[in-house]
């Protein structure tokens, strides 16, 4: 597989059109284990490229050649990205200072573990899209704030503690007008306090509804030696969970659109017209990590879970978030 990979380096891409004649001439015997390799690995095989073998590559050994093919996709989109960065650089220099002394704000006055409502306006004051939304303390006011932000919306509890907020209960989904708000509201306050009567409740969140579209996993995590891991990972399967993909901090523009290809590259349907591009992720984890250079060694976990890809001109919206800071008492 390494040989046929270095010879494919070695030659320049062919056409549509040649590579459709040199397909006719191929043995039909390699072409069909080629096959039984895409239906092996499906995902690899429904890969933007892979529908069928490549020129560049010998179909002496068709299973070595779909691996090597990949492969060869691989860092070629890696060094069409290299080279876009160049002629139009990524931007993640955050320009409100007003944000940013919000967020700042926030992160001396919160605890340890910072409630969603908390890790979104630091996130928003660092030039990260967010929903839309408000917090309230009583369903009246719930209703007002829904009001304001416009229907549907998505109440969900305001906790710190709260970890599994659908299962207990703790999120209305597709809420379509303020008496269903003030119902809804009444439902998450009671389920809370009958299934997780130890959490502390702050109140209750009122966000905008955002529509479907590929959502993400995104963030970064210091390890125990100090260091700051990015990662990214789509959420395309509940049944068949994907591995992040990592890179160490600090990233550079090249570091961050390599690392959200590699993380875009386990969705098959992409590439579409209407998909984000990949920039768009690659500017959101350098954001991330010029929040971890803004505030020293603070922050030890910022979770983006999940950041929507949608189509217009937001081109994304974070949907939930968590930030874990060092307690102050250890002088930070």
């Amino acid at each position: 597989m390494l040989a046929l990979l270095r010879a494919g380096l070695l030659q320049e891409p062919v056409s549509e059109a040649e590579r459709a004649r040199w397909l006719a001439e191929q043995d039909p015997g390699a072409l069909a284990v080629w096959e039984q390799a895409r239906r092996a690995l499906p995902r690899v095989g429904e890969s933007p490229g892979m529908h069928a073998p490549l020129p560049e590559l010998s179909l002496a050994e068709p299973t070595a050649a779909f691996l090597a093919q990949r492969s060869l996709l691989r860092l070629r989109t890696s060094e069409r990205l290299i080279a876009s960065e160049r002629a139009r650089p990524l931007d993640a220099i955050v320009s409100d200072r007003a944000g940013l002394e919000r967020a700042d704000t926030v992160l001396e006055s919160a605890a340890e573990v910072l409630s969603d409502h908390d890790s979104k306006v630091v996130l928003r004051g660092h030039g990260i899209e967010v929903t839309r939304q408000a917090f309230a303390n009583s369903a009246s006011g719930a209703a007002s704030f829904a009001d304001k932000i416009g229907y549907p919306v998505v109440l969900k509890a305001l906790s710190p503690d709260l970890r599994r907020k659908t299962e207990l209960g703790a999120v209305e989904l597709d809420v379509g007008n303020a008496a269903a708000v003030k119902r809804s509201y009444a439902r998450i306050v009671a389920n809370v306090e009958e299934r997780a009567p130890s959490v502390r409740l702050d109140g209750v969140i009122v966000a905008e509804m955002i529509p479907l579209g590929l959502d993400l996993h995104c963030g970064g995590l210091r390890m125990r030696s100090g260091a700051v891991a990015m990662f990214a990972r789509p959420l395309i399967d509940a049944a068949a969970s994907i591995d992040p993909v990592l890179a160490r901090s600090p990233l550079t523009p090249t570091h961050a659109l390599l690392l959200a290809e590699a993380a875009l590259a386990h969705v098959p349907t992409r590439r579409r017209a209407e998909d984000p591009d990949v920039r768009t992720l690659a500017a959101i984890l350098l954001r991330i990590d010029r929040l971890f250079e803004h505030t020293g060694d603070r922050l030890l976990h910022v979770d983006l879970n999940p950041v929507r890809m949608i189509v217009g001109e937001r081109e994304y919206v974070t949907l939930g978030a968590r930030i874990v800071q060092r307690p102050h008492l250890e002088g930070i």
